[in-house]
Formats: C-alpha cells, sequence, structure tokens
C-alpha cells in the first residue's frame, strides 16, 4: 500500500469496476443479472469483469501484496463522503481476489479480516445505497472461509433474505448464506430458519418469473442444499 504503482492500478481497477447507471437499472429489474455477474456466467464481458480478472492474476503473482495494496486503497474510499459506487466497486475486487485465495489455498490474515469486517458492517448500514449494502454481503459470505463470523452477522443475513425491501440485496443474502454454510461456520440449529426464510421469498414470487430466472434458482436451491445437510434427518 505504500507503493506508487500499485495504488495507482488500485485506483484505475475500481474505476473501471463501478457499477453503471444501465447496469443499476437492469438489476432492479432482474435480479438474476446481478447473480449471473456474480458467478461469471454471462457472455457480456464488461470492464468490471476485466478489471476483477486483472487483479486475480495480479493476487497469483504478488499474493498477500495484492490485498495489502487493494484493501489500502479502499480504505481511502471510506474516508468522509466517498462515493458509494467507488466503495461497492472496491468490496466487488475483493470478492473476486478473495475467492480466488480461497481457491488457491492462499491465507488472508486476521488483521485484514476484520478490517474488512469493519467495512462489511458499514456497507449494509446504509439503506438508501441498495447495491453497497448487497456487497456488503456478499464480503461477509467470502470472508467466512477465512475468518470466524460473528453470530449477528449470520443472524442478519437470514432475517434480510425475506425483509430487505430491495431483492438485490435479498439474494445477495441467500447467496451469503450459502457461503457460510459450505464454510462451516453454520449452526445446526440454523437450518429452519434458513430454509423457512428462502421458503417465504419462493412464495412472494410470481411462478412465472421465476422459469426464466436461471441463476436465481441455481443460487435459491444451492442454498437450500447446503442448509439441508446441516441436518438431513431433520430436512
Amino acid at each position: 500500500h505504500e507503493v506508487p504503482w500499485m495504488m495507482e492500478i488500485m485506483k484505475m481497477l475500481v474505476g473501471y469496476s463501478r457499477v453503471t447507471r444501465e447496469e443499476e437499472d437492469l438489476w432492479d429489474i432482474d435480479c438474476s443479472l446481478y447473480l449471473a455477474e456474480e458467478t461469471s456466467v454471462t457472455a457480456n464481458y464488461t470492464a468490471r469483469t476485466a478489471a476483477g480478472d486483472l487483479l486475480i492474476k495480479m493476487g497469483e503473482r504478488f499474493d498477500q501484496k495484492t490485498i495489502d495494496g487493494l484493501f489500502g486503497y479502499t480504505k481511502t474510499l471510506f474516508t468522509g463522503e466517498g462515493s458509494w459506487r467507488s466503495q461497492e466497486a472496491a468490496l466487488y475486487l475483493f470478492v473476486m481476489l478473495a475467492s480466488d485465495f480461497h481457491d488457491m489455498q492462499k491465507p488472508i490474515s486476521n488483521q485484514i479480516a476484520h478490517a474488512y469486517l469493519e467495512l462489511v458492517n458499514y456497507a449494509i448500514n446504509r439503506p438508501q445505497e441498495p447495491l453497497l449494502g448487497a456487497r456488503g454481503y456478499l464480503v461477509a459470505g467470502v470472508l467466512c472461509k477465512f475468518f470466524e463470523t460473528p453470530v449477528e452477522l449470520l443472524d442478519r443475513i437470514i432475517t434480510c433474505i425475506t425483509r430487505e425491501e430491495s431483492e438485490v440485496v435479498q439474494v445477495a443474502c441467500v447467496k451469503a448464506a450459502e457461503g457460510l454454510t459450505r464454510a462451516g461456520r453454520v449452526t445446526p440449529d440454523r437450518q429452519i430458519p434458513i430454509i423457512n426464510s428462502i421458503h417465504t421469498y419462493m412464495n412472494n414470487k410470481d411462478p412465472s418469473d421465476m422459469e426464466d430466472a436461471d441463476e436465481l434458482l441455481v443460487t435459491l436451491s444451492e442454498a437450500l442444499r447446503a442448509a439441508i445437510s446441516l441436518n438431513v434427518e431433520i430436512a
């Protein structure tokens, strides 16, 4: 984070990763498109996707220094009245990088994990900026693979699946709950609340709207499968 060219690259990547107004409007109409980007199952190779790919390559080359560089620049965006689009973009890049670190079995220090948990708390408490809140929950879902997740955060994720006004936030919480469950951070007593919350979410959807929402259906079924695995006898 003290290397000038590293900070310049992070600034560039965050700039290219900012959510466009067009994407924001599309995701508001169809949250399945939002999920498609998260899993890279899309033919639309955007500047945001390319920025994530470049950061992943940097992580494979420079390891922990890339995490430090990204966090060093991210901190500057969360001081004062920073743009929520830049904040969301920086957290999006962390999700991309941390997911690759997990796949490559590379650790993330507890200090960095604690620091990002504070950014999660900031992001999910900005109700007027739902895309930033959704990103905060997705960061929590990735952090759990490296760091013990607070119980109150898990309970909030489960509750928000049904109580959030923004559907993008709701599906982000479903995905986060799946990540927490697969990482072994969810105890069996949370099985029924998770299944009930997904059940309630689906009951509030028009079945005809679900027919073509492939990524949404995949996300819901994977979260259910993870929840069922907590205690197959009860399920």
